[in-house]
């Protein structure tokens, strides 16, 4: 038992060491970020066009549209889609514009065409570029849940002075709520995923740019006709045509909505699914959570043997290990933390103080979500069908998605926390 106990201490011991220094990566970029000077553009501003697609009035919906009406940008237009005119967005939107004194030209529209071959979202989409204005040089998009800052849009848009860049991309980051565990989860389950897209430069449709001659020429359009989600297809597109996917480190983005548990799983298989039907690295996500989460489950189930038998050698490498492990974990969440901070601050935007207990909870919550994450893969595998704000999608294949009965979004459900997510 002591040659496994050995076994299981350095193999945690290297699971440690492997992960911490692309988080150290990642970290360094968003200090890079931070200590840059506002974006000057000079005299180059090109003609940009940010569509917002809505289906049903997320919390913050109107923060996010207040925002996109006031960026520090002088050559840009708004679409905005909604779902249909029975929406409660509509309202939310029609009521913002009322009071909003800008000069931002906006068009508002509701989805015409709801394809049955693809989601809303995309079906939203393809009617935004089929409408766009023979000027419009890039193409941003951005979602409801996004609260963009002053120089969101110039920040985006700026890598496309380098003619090798096809879409600039951000991320997001949670600030959860520290009562609830769906909050806590959802953060520490996100901070992975930002160093994977991070480092892959992997697009996110919350904070993501097009050079609209690169879309014009892929098959972009095509293939959101018969998809399930916009933004994992511009990778492929991009590199087909020989340009790059950009991610911008200050584009760290920060939603502060809330979820419990019990919302959030169903959320996190559909995020699964997407990446499950149509990112290349599916395998490979699929090992890291399995190996993440069971070479710990292991482990206590070898300490528990160990204990069992009084074999006190072995008990002391096993909690040796799983104690490192831990460590490394939570230095994982506190380092990009940190470097997430340092963006944030340097934009004048709030993020509340984590507290002893805080960081304790933080801790706690690191192995429930690896379990978590565990069932929802097991879950999705075969997934055949997916929920997305009460639509029923038919999943048969990647390109082969099928809309089942349709109708206008109804928050019968609506949660009684003011900032939960739908």
């Amino acid at each position: 038992m002591n040659e496994l106990a050995k076994l299981a201490f350095w193999f945690l011991i290297g699971l440690t060491i492997s992960i911490l220094p692309f988080a150290i990566a990642v970290t360094s970029r968003f200090f890079a970020a931070s200590s840059k000077q506002e974006p000057s553009f000079n005299s180059w501003y090109p003609k940009t066009t940010v569509i917002l697609s809505l289906r049903g009035a997320d919390p913050f919906l109107p923060d996010c549209l207040q925002a996109l009406l006031n960026q520090n940008y002088p050559a840009y237009n708004v679409q905005i889609i909604v779902d249909s005119r029975e929406d409660e967005a509509w309202e939310v939107v029609d009521k913002t514009l009322y009071n909003f004194g800008g000069t931002t030209p906006v068009k508002v529209s509701v989805l015409e065409v709801k394809r049955p071959t693809c989601s809303l979202k995309c079906s939203a989409l393809i009617q935004a570029i089929a409408n766009l204005e023979d000027d419009c040089e890039v193409v941003a998009l951005v979602d409801a849940d996004t609260l963009t800052h002053r120089n969101w849009l110039r920040e985006l848009v700026m890598p496309f002075s380098e003619p090798t860049i096809g879409a600039t991309t951000g991320n997001r980051w949670y600030v959860p709520d520290y009562q609830l565990w769906g909050s806590l989860v959802r953060y520490i389950g996100n901070i992975p995923s930002v160093v994977h897209m991070s480092i892959h430069n992997v697009p996110w449709g919350g904070t993501l740019a097009i050079r609209t001659q690169a879309l014009r020429h892929s098959q972009i359009p095509e293939q959101w006709s018969q998809g399930l989600v916009e933004d994992v297809l511009v990778y492929k597109a991009m590199q087909k045509q020989g340009l790059r996917v950009q991610s911008v480190p200050s584009l760290i983005m920060v939603n502060r909505e809330q979820c419990s548990l019990s919302s959030y799983i169903p959320w996190l298989k559909r995020q699964l699914l997407c990446v499950r039907l149509y990112h290349p690295s599916w395998l490979l996500v699929v090992v890291h959570v399995m190996v993440t989460t069971l070479t710990p489950l292991l482990a206590v189930g070898l300490l528990v043997m160990a204990v069992v038998n009084h074999q006190w050698e072995s008990v002391t490498w096993v909690v040796g290990g799983l104690f490192c492990y831990g460590i490394g974990q939570f230095l994982l969440v506190s380092i990009l933390e940190q470097g997430v901070r340092q963006v944030v601050h340097n934009r004048r935007e709030f993020v509340p103080k984590i507290s002893a207990i805080t960081m304790f909870k933080v801790f706690v919550a690191i192995p429930l979500t690896q379990l978590v994450f565990m069932w929802a893969i097991v879950s999705v595998m075969k997934a055949r069908s997916i929920d997305w704000r009460g639509i029923t999608y038919e999943i048969k294949g990647p390109w082969d998605i099928h809309l089942s009965n349709y109708r206008p979004y109804l928050n019968s459900k609506r949660s009684t926390m003011q900032n939960a997510s739908l």
